[in-house]
């Protein structure tokens, strides 16, 4: 005969009962019906096995069980009763703490009240609850309410997992003043909790983690005290950036971070380190007392990554700069005693290579050494905005073309500009002086004025190192009046408009030029003689691009000139030629002036330059008589070779330079004009003895500048 045990009899009543249509459970010493639990004097496993209901409210009483002789309960199965989830009745004491998820993690969530406990006394001020692996106990009101009890002081141990929701213990008598929450030896927890009530204190011990989760208000413990251990981090973890410059993320009574604590600040996902750049953050509000020996804060964003690291150095072969990513700066805010404030500053810290290594890798970029290493020897180091535009152009290639940048315009190009046009009010003029030499002494213009327009158009360029394209359209006006049937005597005067762009910098210059021109001309027949005078002003618009800023100028300059002429007027065979030699000279001087709108922005001293050329020319043309009128093709041949001095001398210095030395910006330019060889092709139609059209087209090498030019003229004698 088979022997009925203890357990065999339990069995077979769980059996009997089960036949009978009771819906009981019994599992190991605790019983289970109608989703209340009745807890023996053994361990009770709440699994799912054991419960066939846990989406309700699971109630646990222990009504003919004496607390010294009451098992130990472990919830390893979830929990979602939706007013509560987990009921400890008042019938229960607690002889050991609550394990919840022994086995394995678990979530004890309702939106009510997660867990509730309502008896009134424990075995010993250790029992109370104990959080294992990776579990949570989540409530919408209440993560843990303990209304009732009068006797022993509750513990609530976070081993490794998290209380999501406001905490209440009563602790009304003088045997329930001390509540704790403790996460113990390389324990791992976190509390989300806008409101604790009860708790007298919360440790975390050596080498455990404790993250406080700010939710959408903060939190605060009320009359609890936080102390964390030599060993321990406590971190913040900001999920509402309202929070920031308004709101402290956790509230207590007092608060003491020991030496060799750490503390750290993680942004949650949507929150970065810009969001919070520069703004207060409040990570602690102690009501009474802070104790803070830690002494320093690490900010991590949502990945991860560490926003103040001190930083390892990346040494890229493509960069001439060493860069610690993403290191950012804490100050700590000591206006108030009881608070742990802190700004945060995200800019990221750069490491330059020694001084040297970066000047010599920036000054051999390009020619002009002396003048880049004067501007980085006022930038680097000094914390500036101009440090601050080198390092955001980290690669070579960069700071290659910012060492091209820092340069003034070195190519001379408003100088050549206003010279130009200078040369072609002149070429105007000489067309006006071939006219009057075919048409005198055919028509007979004593006693009359000559009233003539031109208008012309420029294109070229420059490609000698620091090269520009250049266009230009002017028109010149002029009127002459023969004095006797050898002499001329004329006035004009021409407006010019120029645009510059450097080819090889990102230089722009706008010019306005004004210059007047008398001129003269003797035909003694077969000799000839002329001479012109010029004078006049420019205004320059100058823009100069340096990374994303742009320096911008205005500056103003004169100009003036002369030119004697002479030659012999010939025919053969109903060709005309007139060869000549000439002599010509051009004094120009830019004033000075300041740029403005940029960190590099630059300041010129006042700039001059003198071209002077000899040289000759011949003219050839001939005249064709059409219906329309005479009609004279013309070709035109001049070389002059500059005399003297080329060089073009200018000085520069950053514009917030206050000492008065440009030793590094003393530059001399070679050949800003140099040589020059013309050549043109001119068509003229005399359609009366009054009216004359013209039209010309020429090329002209004036040193390294080429450019192409086409005209158009009228003319008319009264």
């Amino acid at each position: 005969m088979k022997k009925f045990t203890k357990g065999n009899l339990l069995r077979y009543s769980a059996i009997a009962l089960a036949l009978s249509g009771v819906t009981t459970q019994v599992n190991a010493v605790c019983s289970y019906d109608s989703n209340t639990i009745t807890l023996d004097n053994q361990t009770c496993n709440v699994n799912s096995t054991l419960v066939t209901d846990t989406s309700t409210k699971l109630t646990i009483a222990s009504p003919n069980t004496t607390l010294a002789n009451q098992g130990q309960i472990r919830v390893n199965t979830d929990l979602s009763g939706s007013d509560t989830a987990l009921l400890l009745d008042d019938t229960l004491g607690l002889k050991f703490s609550v394990q919840i998820g022994r086995s394995n993690a678990v979530n004890i969530e309702s939106s009510g009240t997660a867990i509730q406990f309502d008896g009134t006394n424990l075995r010993a001020n250790t029992d109370g609850f104990n959080i294992l692996n990776g579990s949570t106990v989540k409530g919408g009101n209440y993560a843990f309410y303990i209304p009732n009890l009068t006797d022993k002081n509750m513990r609530i141990t976070i081993t490794d997992g998290t209380v999501d929701g406001n905490i209440y213990i009563n602790s009304s008598t003088t045997n329930t003043a001390n509540h704790q929450i403790v996460i113990p030896d390389s324990g791992s927890a976190t509390i989300r909790s806008s409101d604790i009530q009860g708790i007298n204190t919360v440790t975390v011990n050596s080498n455990a983690t404790l993250t406080i989760a700010s939710g959408t208000t903060g939190s605060n413990w009320n009359s609890a005290s936080l102390v964390a251990q030599d060993g321990s981090t406590l971190t913040f973890l900001l999920e509402d950036i309202n929070l920031v410059d308004s709101t402290a993320l956790l509230t207590t009574a007092n608060t003491t971070l020991n030496t060799g604590s750490t503390l750290t600040l993680t942004l949650a996902n949507g929150i970065s380190g810009e969001d919070i750049a520069n703004k207060e953050l409040v990570l602690i509000n102690a009501t009474t007392k802070l104790t803070n020996n830690s002494n320093s804060v690490i900010i991590y964003d949502s990945d991860g990554n560490n926003l103040v690291q001190e930083g390892t150095e990346v040494n890229n072969p493509d960069e001439w700069l060493v860069t610690q990513q993403q290191q950012g700066k804490i100050t700590f805010n000591t206006s108030t005693s009881n608070q742990l404030s802190i700004s945060y500053d995200p800019t990221n810290a750069i490491t330059l290579k020694d001084y040297d290594s970066a000047v010599k890798f920036l000054a051999n970029t390009q020619y002009e050494s002396n003048f880049v290493t004067y501007v980085l020897a006022n930038s680097l180091g000094l914390s500036n905005e101009r440090e601050s535009i080198l390092v955001a152009n980290p690669s070579n290639a960069a700071a290659a073309k910012l060492s091209r940048q820092f340069l003034p315009d070195l190519s001379g190009a408003d100088i050549n500009a206003a010279w130009v046009w200078g040369e072609q009010m002149r070429s105007n003029m000489e067309d006006r002086l071939l006219a009057y030499q075919r048409q005198s002494p055919i028509y007979s213009y004593e006693n009359k004025w000559n009233f003539w327009v031109n208008s012309s158009i420029g294109r070229g360029s420059n490609n000698n190192l620091y090269g520009y394209n250049l266009s230009r359209y002017g028109v010149h006006i002029g009127a002459d009046r023969q004095l006797n049937n050898e002499g001329l005597l004329g006035l004009s005067v021409g407006v010019n408009h120029s645009h510059i762009d450097g080819k090889f910098s990102d230089i722009n210059k706008k010019m306005t030029q004004l210059l007047f021109m008398p001129y003269f001309e003797w035909n003694g027949k077969p000799y000839f003689a002329s001479a012109n005078l010029l004078g006049g002003a420019y205004s320059v618009e100058s823009k100069r691009a340096i990374a994303d800023t742009t320096a911008k100028g205005d500056y103003t300059g004169f100009q003036f000139g002369y030119q004697l002429t002479g030659g012999i007027n010939t025919e053969f065979k109903g060709i005309h030629f007139r060869p000549f030699v000439s002599l010509k000279e051009q004094w120009l001087q830019s004033e000075a002036w300041t740029e403005e709108n940029s960190p590099f922005a630059l300041a010129a001293t006042t700039q001059k330059y003198k071209a002077r050329h000899i040289g000759t020319g011949l003219s050839i043309w001939k005249e064709f008589e059409l219906e329309l009128g005479k009609f004279v093709p013309s070709l035109d041949i001049q070389y002059y070779k500059q005399m003297g001095n080329r060089n073009f001398h200018s000085q520069y210095k950053l514009a917030d330079d206050s000492s008065q030395s440009v030793a590094y910006g003393d530059f001399n330019l070679d050949g800003i004009t140099g040589n020059q060889f013309s050549t043109k092709l001119n068509a003229r139609l005399d359609i009366s003895e009054n009216l004359n059209l013209s039209g010309a087209l020429s090329y002209n090498h004036f040193g390294s500048y080429k450019e192409a030019m086409i005209g158009f003229s009228v003319s008319n004698t009264f």
